[in-house]
C-alpha cells in the first residue's frame, strides 16, 4: 500500500497578536485575510498506473483520501471607548477561533473492505444488464395472495374507534404493500408488451459487447442549524466597546454519495438449431418478464425474504449470483465509489460597535472522504481462489488473465 501525506498551504495568514487585555487595554494591530488550512492523506493498493492507456482491462485499484480544511473569512475591527477607563480595539475578528493554526490531529475515518464490498454488491444488483424488465414469475407466484379490494366493509368493521383505528392501520398497509406494487407489476407488463419487440432487439444487439452501466447505490443531503446564542467576536470584544451583541449559529451540511460503474458483457445462443433457438428464447423472456426459475425468483417468492431484506443485502447478492450463473455474464471491470463531505460553518452576524460599525465574520471546517473499491469479475468481496473451472475459462476467454488462475489485478 502506499500512503501519501500532504498538508495544504497557509494562504494570507500572518502570526496572531498575542497582546491579549494589557491592563484595561485589548490591542491588536494584525489585519488578516481569507485564508485556509488543512491536511490530506490519500492510500492506494493495486493501480497499475503503468498500464494506462495501454490496456482496456481493469487497470483501477483501491484508493482512499481523507482530508480536512479549515476556511476563515475575518472582519476588520478599529474602535476605541470613551471615558475614564479607555478599551481598544485595532484587527481582525474571527467568528470561532483567533489562532489561524487549527490543529488536524484526526482525520475522518475511511469504511473498511467489508462494508464497500456490501454497497458494491448492491449496485451491481442495480446496474445488471440483463435484469428482468417486469416481474412475471413474481407476480404469478404470488397471485395466491392477491390484495383484497380496498375498504371492503370498511363502515361496517369499524363501529368503535378502535375498531376504526385497527381497520384503518390494516386498509393502509393493505393498500402501501398490496395494491401499490400489484398496479406497478401491471404497468410494467403493459409497457414491457408494447416494446417487446424493440426491448428484444436491443438486448440481441448488445450480447457480445461491452455495456456501460452506472447506478446509485445511495445519495443524501442533510443541513442543520444550532443557534450558539450571542457572539462578541472572537478574541471577545469588551463590553465597552459593543453597543449590540452578534448571533453565532452553526451550520452543518452532510452530503454522502455512493456509487457502482462497471461494463459487463453477456452471451445470448446464436446458433441456428432446436437447442439454441430456445435457449436464445427463454433469455429474451426472461429479461422482459423475469420468467426463469432461479434462486433470485426463489427467494423474492419467500414470505419471509422482504424482513431480510430491509435490514441486509441478501437479496442482492443472490440476484448477482443468479445473474452471473446465467447469459454468460462477466464484468470487464467493476468500482464502487463512496463520497462524504461535512462542511461545519460558524457565523457571526450583526454584532453593532458604539462607532456604528457592523461585524460579521464566518469560519468553515470540511472534512472529506473518498474511496474506491474494485471488484472481480463476478462481483465484489470475492476470493479468486473460489472460482469455478467455468469461471476462469471464461476470464481466460476475456483477457482478464495473463496466467493460469490469476488475475490482472
Amino acid at each position: 500500500m502506499t500512503i501519501k501525506m500532504r498538508s495544504l498551504p497557509l494562504s494570507g495568514w500572518g502570526p496572531m497578536s498575542s497582546n491579549i487585555y494589557t491592563g484595561s487595554t485589548l490591542s491588536s494591530h494584525t489585519s488578516y485575510v481569507p485564508a485556509f488550512r488543512g491536511k490530506q492523506q490519500t492510500n492506494t493498493r493495486n493501480n497499475p498506473i503503468s498500464l494506462l492507456g495501454k490496456s482496456n482491462l481493469n487497470i483501477g485499484g483501491y484508493f482512499s483520501t481523507q482530508k480536512v480544511e479549515w476556511q476563515a473569512s475575518p472582519s476588520y475591527a478599529n474602535v476605541r471607548s470613551a471615558g475614564f477607563t479607555s478599551y481598544e480595539y485595532v484587527g481582525s475578528i474571527f467568528a470561532k477561533n483567533y489562532t489561524p493554526n487549527p490543529a488536524f490531529d484526526t482525520l475522518p475515518n475511511v469504511k473498511s473492505d467489508f462494508v464497500m464490498s456490501g454497497y458494491g454488491t448492491t449496485g451491481i444488483s442495480r446496474a445488471l444488464p440483463t435484469n428482468p424488465l417486469s416481474g412475471m414469475g413474481q407476480f404469478i407466484g404470488e397471485l395466491r395472495d392477491l390484495p383484497r379490494v380496498p375498504f371492503k366493509d370498511f363502515k361496517k368493521k369499524s363501529a368503535g374507534f378502535k375498531s376504526l383505528a385497527r381497520n384503518g392501520s390494516d386498509e393502509y398497509l393493505n393498500v402501501v404493500f398490496g395494491w401499490v406494487p400489484f398496479v406497478s407489476d401491471v404497468r410494467d407488463f403493459a409497457k414491457v408488451t408494447a416494446n417487446s419487440s424493440k426491448l428484444a432487439a436491443n438486448f440481441s444487439r448488445n450480447s457480445g459487447k461491452d455495456v456501460r452501466r452506472r447506478s446509485t447505490v445511495f445519495r443524501d443531503s442533510s443541513t442543520t442549524v444550532l443557534d450558539l446564542g450571542v457572539w462578541y467576536g472572537s478574541p471577545a470584544l469588551p463590553l465597552a466597546v459593543v453597543s449590540k451583541p452578534g448571533k453565532l449559529t452553526l451550520t452543518t451540511l452532510t452530503e454522502t454519495e455512493i456509487y457502482f460503474s462497471g461494463a459487463f458483457t453477456y452471451y445470448l445462443p446464436s446458433g441456428d438449431d432446436f437447442v439454441s433457438k430456445m435457449k436464445r428464447y427463454e433469455s429474451l423472456a426472461n429479461h422482459l418478464y423475469g420468467t426463469r426459475l432461479s434462486p433470485d425468483l426463489l427467494w423474492k417468492l419467500a414470505p419471509w425474504s422482504w424482513a431480510a431484506d430491509w435490514v441486509s443485502n441478501a437479496g442482492d447478492i443472490v440476484r448477482n449470483w443468479s445473474a452471473f450463473a446465467n447469459d454468460g455474464l462477466v464484468m470487464h471491470y467493476g468500482y464502487v465509489m463512496a463520497e462524504t463531505t461535512i462542511t461545519e460553518t460558524w457565523s457571526g452576524q450583526d454584532m453593532q460597535l458604539i462607532n456604528g460599525a457592523i461585524i460579521g465574520a464566518s469560519e468553515r471546517r470540511i472534512t472529506s472522504v473518498k474511496q474506491r473499491s474494485v471488484a472481480t469479475p463476478f462481483g465484489f468481496g470475492l476470493d479468486p481462489g473460489a472460482f469455478s473451472p467455468k469461471q476462469w475459462s471464461i476470464i481466460a476467454a476475456l483477457g482478464f488473465s495473463k496466467a493460469p488462475r490469476s488475475l490482472n489485478f
